[in-house]
């Protein structure tokens, strides 16, 4: 074929999440909410500029036989778009959850699809990704590249495609697999056989809150004065809320991962790609722990990821893993051995303005799925000092989140000058 030509393999965590794919989805999405009058060209205009700066929605995922699977170019299809009229009774949501329903499998079709609810005086759009070729942060910059056609008519420069995390961090990929002990493949091949089966069939739940201007300045400040950030504060609440209503939580180690956009330590701010680490923490919840204490090792073992020398640590294991071929259940095996009770990703401020021309970003609501059953993960977002906070769970606790914004609520605003006394 003449288009399946590589553009450069794909490096060990976009290998490990285009497997995972192919079992159940972990998808990236995110939601954006728009004031103002558009109409479907204008989006259909907006999309194109997009595929023309973002070289990551022209690839696909190609394998040869036994060979490292790699990233080639396509010049057939566009952004896959499906329009909607948005009226009163639309449930964002539910939309949210039925792109979910599809799976990107194997990365050998488009990877970015688009879903656009239209009504007269406002907009919703869904951008749905393969997270092998985008994450949330990645996403973001699309957001922002296609709002901004509505204020720039000019076309867009592109960008070179993104490096892989391995790239970044001088961690080389080699061309070809190495050979497997046989005991280390029986080992590895037995116990994927026992978690094949536990792909999620339906989406998982979605639920969403927004805080006030005035709480959301609140946790901030605060945090800053206690030595921490909002996504150790949050992180903090949230162990506080689940060890209430989770007897498990009560009686074991709770295992909490963050993911850390790391763009800035290599000066790609814009990239698409996929360029983070994860930090992973456990806590023993038995007894109850130092609010301040939980919230300030989040922040502390988060500035570990933005290093070097600690995404290396990071992702050594998982580039040795993938040193030999491995099969979509041997991925399984492995997210399924080292799966986690709570993920709290936090994408900060939107990146830029929220005007555009006669358009305004009034929310953003970021969805990313972790495959895993029992999983609080925590999704966080801020648009124009707007902090909108969402829950994706196939088994979300009970309240979580009307119980996080009364306790955030009633610790921040209600006992502000004493949380800033301590």
């Amino acid at each position: 074929m003449e288009t399946n030509v590589p553009v450069r393999t794909l490096g060990c965590m976009e290998e490990y999440v285009w497997l995972l794919e192919q079992h159940s989805t972990r998808m990236a999405l995110t939601c954006i909410e728009i004031d103002g009058v558009t109409t479907l060209s204008q989006w259909e205009t907006a999309l194109h500029f997009l595929q023309r700066k973002y070289a990551n929605i022209s690839l696909r995922v190609g394998k040869d036989h036994r060979e490292r699977p790699f990233f080639f170019k396509s010049f057939d299809e566009g952004i896959p778009l499906r329009h909607l009229p948005l009226t009163d009774e639309t449930d964002v949501l539910e939309e949210c959850r039925h792109d979910m329903e599809h799976s990107f499998q194997d990365g050998s079709g488009p990877p970015l699809r688009v879903t656009l609810l239209l009504g007269k005086r406002r907009a919703v759009v869904i951008l749905s990704a393969h997270h092998a070729f985008f994450d949330g942060i990645g996403l973001m910059n699309l957001i922002r590249e296609m709002l901004s056609s509505f204020a720039e008519q000019s076309e867009p420069s592109p960008l070179a495609p993104a490096p892989s995390i391995d790239a970044l961090v001088g961690i080389p990929v080699p061309e070809d697999y190495i050979s497997r002990r046989d005991a280390d493949e029986d080992l590895v091949s037995k116990s994927a056989e026992k978690d094949t089966s536990h792909g999620l069939s339906v989406p998982p739940e979605v639920s969403r809150i927004q805080l006030s201007r005035e709480l959301t300045k609140a946790i901030v400040e605060c945090g800053r004065l206690q030595g921490t950030t909002a996504n150790g504060i949050l992180m903090a609440s949230v162990l506080d809320i689940g060890r209430a209503v989770s007897e498990r939580w009560r009686k074991k180690d709770v295992t909490c991962v963050v993911p850390v956009n790391v763009r800035s330590l290599f000066r790609q701010e814009q990239a698409e790609g996929i360029i983070f680490g994860q930090k992973r923490f456990v806590f023993d919840l038995r007894q109850p722990n130092d609010f301040w204490d939980i919230a300030r090792a989040c922040s502390e073992g988060v500035k570990e990821i933005r290093t070097v020398k600690g995404l290396v640590a990071n992702l050594t294991p998982l580039h040795d893993f993938l040193a030999a071929e491995r099969s979509v259940a041997e991925a399984v095996s492995l997210a399924s051995a080292h799966s986690h009770d709570l993920m709290i990703s936090n994408f900060g401020n939107f990146p830029g303005p929220t005007e555009f021309g006669s358009i305004r970003l009034r929310a953003v609501t970021p969805i990313v799925d972790s495959g895993d059953a029992n999983t609080q993960t925590v999704m966080v977002a801020t648009t124009s000092d707007v902090m909108s906070i969402v829950l994706v769970s196939p088994n979300p606790f009970p309240d979580l989140l009307p119980n996080l914004e009364k306790q955030l609520t009633h610790v921040f605003l209600s006992n502000t000058a004493s949380v800033q006394e301590h």
